[in-house]
């Protein structure tokens, strides 16, 4: 018997019980340091001796190990607090699963055209549960009846129109930062579901036009998001958003890698240690490579439908994964970045060197040379470039005039992605940045070539 392990889980699921923060709850159930200093916490003790039978079960547990018995609460208010904000912060989250519901300790979004399912959601609440209302100040006199008239909201937040003014978003954070232990936010989706291409009869909520919406919360310190909408309850957590990878690697060599069966003669080995950026199934040489990406995109919507169990089951876990935006739902990738992707298909493509806007380029590699600009990587190498790779055979899919699109957006000729290279390369020229194309033996023209073994 594990009496130490056996002791937090016991300890977390009193402080789960108590609002306290169910984010805890695994951490302390696998850090022993965290555990003793939740235990020795005064409040975390009040509350045992609240519960008798918790008290003698703890008791009787510690009695087995040498682990300190929690002390009575002499702190002063001050101390209890300063313990308290130590280890809990609205950025933290909620460990989901089973017992993170039901959601009673968090912050409600209210858009505009959100009022049936914000309401909606409030009298499906709990009378104990704790909410702080953020609602748009279109909506304001309406939020403020839902303040009156439902006691499970706290506070009420107003919320410019204009999300991306910094001194709002410097307030409202510093006033989230004053309601303890919050689990998530929860926002509706009022908008409809699309369908799925590669995935026929299947639908995913759109969320594509709510990229900023996320995107701000997100900067106000949300990492675990609830989507509410007619459909029903989904869950998320959106660790990253590309802002914060600006000028990451400022100056850093990197090398993109394609899909090019060429790969197999070429030594990846030396390109261990070094900074990597893939896409779609390039990690299937990750074995015989000896490492993995540090990043990892696909952009392609048919390919991230049809595959994205392959994905959710091969990707290292600490890879860091660009996916648009709107497959957040389907890909459920730890340490995923979702992406805002634009799909261009005209001649002259844009080449974008900011975070708030992808465009594909009709491939992965289009998006990975912005990215690794947005990271401030400069010189950038390509290996495994040259028009080859695998690809799904589509040709069951339905004739349905959508998923040609989708198809030709998947399948593009080696002219059109020339037309992409040249975008880039020239975008790169005129800001001194060096890309070369070290692939041996390539058939893409576009960018210079240099020798892949001189660069060791």
């Amino acid at each position: 018997m594990n009496i130490a392990r056996d002791l937090r889980h016991l300890i977390a699921r009193l402080i789960a019980a108590n609002r306290y923060s169910r984010s805890l709850f695994k951490r302390i159930a696998l850090d022993e340091t965290l555990f003793l200093s939740i235990l020795n916490d005064p409040l975390c003790a009040e509350r045992i001796y609240r519960t008798p039978a918790l008290e003698n079960r703890i008791a009787r547990l510690a009695s087995l190990k040498d682990i300190p018995k929690p002390p009575a609460n002499t702190a002063t208010p001050n101390q209890t607090r300063k313990c308290i904000e130590a280890i809990t912060d609205v950025s933290v989250g909620i460990d989901w699963g089973p017992k993170a519901f039901p959601i009673t300790r968090h912050a409600l979004f209210y858009g505009e055209g959100m009022r049936h399912l914000t309401e909606r959601w409030l009298r499906r609440l709990p009378s104990d549960a704790y909410v702080v209302l953020m609602a748009d100040s279109r909506e304001l006199k309406t939020a403020q009846n839902f303040s009156m008239n439902y006691r499970q909201v706290k506070s009420l937040i107003e919320v410019s129109p204009d999300i991306f003014d910094t001194g709002a978003t410097a307030e409202i954070r510093q006033r989230l930062a004053s309601f303890r232990a919050l689990d998530a936010i929860v926002v509706s989706l009022p908008g409809e579901s699309r369908k799925m291409a590669g995935i026929p009869g299947n639908f995913l909520p759109d969320l594509a036009p709510e990229y900023n919406r996320f995107r701000y919360l997100w900067h106000l310190g949300f990492r675990q998001f609830a989507l509410f909408s007619f459909h029903g309850l989904r869950q998320m957590e959106i660790p990253f958003f590309p802002d914060i990878l600006v000028d990451r690697h400022m100056g850093r060599r990197c090398f993109i890698i394609g899909n090019s069966p060429g790969l197999e003669h070429v030594d990846m080995g030396r390109l261990k240690g070094e900074l990597t950026f893939g896409a779609d199934q390039g990690y299937r040489g990750f074995r015989n490579w000896g490492f993995h990406f540090n990043y990892w995109a696909c952009v392609e919507p048919i390919e991230m439908e049809e595959q994205a169990l392959e994905y959710q089951d091969n990707l290292p876990e600490d890879t860091l994964k660009f996916i648009p935006f709107e497959y957040l739902p389907l890909l459920q990738l730890p340490n995923c970045c979702p992406v805002h992707s634009l799909y261009e298909s005209c001649p002259d493509l844009p080449f974008s060197p900011t975070p708030d806007t992808l465009h594909t380029g009709f491939g992965a590699t289009y998006a990975l040379l912005q990215l690794a600009v947005v990271m401030g990587c400069n010189p950038i190498y390509l290996i495994g470039i040259d028009h080859c790779r695998d690809r799904v055979d589509r040709t069951a899919l339905p004739a349905h005039p959508a998923e040609e699109r989708l198809r030709s957006r998947i399948t593009p000729t080696p002219e059109q992605i020339e037309t992409a290279y040249r975008a880039a390369r020239y975008w790169m020229e005129d800001r001194n940045i060096e890309i070369k194309n070290a692939t041996p033996d390539t058939t893409s023209a576009v960018f210079d070539k240099i020798d892949y073994d001189a660069l060791f």
